[in-house]
């Protein structure tokens, strides 16, 4: 399901408009590489003003991120990386999970994906702190 980030206050998109399983990558992958952070990454998931303390978070993953080396993916995931697409229920079905689950672990590989829409995010939050407006994850 698609979504964008919205500055409630103007009813402005403050994102482009991405599938759900994009917004849930970065977050699992901002917890998964700044633990401690978690808070301040999930409370994108809800309406809210931004802290200082949420745009150094975001801030402090994007620096991570783009040093981050993932780990290359396994020969027997490769197949399902097809010059047409990911086969996200094909890959759901080797690694014994949901085909959503499929299509955020596929998201979280791609660094260049994850780095873009945590532009998006810092973008976001700062204008949610800098003008006083609350923000959310939208359905279009």
């Amino acid at each position: 399901m698609p979504r964008y980030i919205q500055c409630v206050t103007e009813g402005t998109s403050l994102s482009k408009t991405r599938y759900e399983a994009v917004w849930k990558a970065v977050i699992e992958k901002a917890v998964e590489l700044i633990p401690e952070n978690e808070a301040h990454y999930t409370s994108l998931l809800r309406r809210h003003e931004a802290t200082t303390n949420e745009i150094r978070a975001w801030l402090a993953f994007f620096f991570k991120l783009r040093d981050h080396r993932p780990a290359p993916l396994s020969p027997e995931t490769v197949k399902y990386f097809t010059p047409s697409g990911v086969d996200t229920v094909g890959l759901a079905k080797f690694l014994r999970t949901t085909p959503e689950r499929a299509a955020i672990l596929v998201r979280k590989a791609d660094k260049a994906l994850l780095l873009s829409t945590t532009e998006e995010i810092l973008r976001a939050v700062q204008h949610s702190h800098q003008e006083r407006h609350q923000i959310e994850l939208r359905k279009p």
